[in-house]
């Protein structure tokens, strides 16, 4: 934004891949102060455009140049994700994932849900999936999470919110 209160286009970085992107986080990955971002798509094989990943990763060096860095998610399956949410989840300092899947929506208005995932940061920006994160599997239409401390004990619960009248709490134990 220049001074006037204009925004003025600028070439994306984010380009790279044609991909059908449907949210941008936000969030400092690799802990270094700045700025980075997570570009989740609605990526389905054999629809979406070959190549382009479910959650692209770029990586800030600092002065707004971004780095594709696809090696920092492991883990995760080439599924349709609708949000990924930067949040400390696990209480250890640095920014974990809640990744939101949806799945297949057919013409007759049905859905086949496929399982959302919390990715844990090992501490060098390298996010892997908590399988048993979760009393129970994840595979619900989820759109979106929320993130907060909804019982007041001092550590991060979830809001899953979710298609079909499916949406959750979770309480962390």
């Amino acid at each position: 934004m220049n001074r006037g209160g204009r925004f003025e286009e600028v070439p994306s970085p984010f380009d790279q891949y044609p991909g059908d992107w449907l949210h941008a986080e936000l969030v400092d990955i690799d802990a270094d102060g700045d700025i980075d971002v997570l570009l989740p798509q609605d990526y389905i094989e054999g629809f979406s455009r070959p190549g382009t990943p479910a959650l692209a990763v770029y990586i800030n060096d600092g002065r707004g140049v971004f780095e594709e860095a696809p090696e920092r998610i492991v883990g995760l399956p080439r599924l349709p994700v609708f949000e990924a949410v930067g949040a400390d989840l696990d209480g250890d300092g640095d920014v974990d994932l809640a990744v939101a899947v949806f799945g297949l929506l057919f013409a007759d208005g049905s859905i086949e849900p496929f399982e959302s995932a919390i990715l844990l940061n090992d501490g060098d920006g390298v996010f892997h999936q908590a399988s048993d994160a979760f009393a129970e599997p994840l595979s619900i239409a989820t759109t979106d999470f929320g993130v907060g401390d909804w019982d007041g004990d001092g550590d991060p619960d979830l809001f899953e919110c979710a298609a079909r009248g499916e949406s959750r709490v979770w309480h962390q134990r």
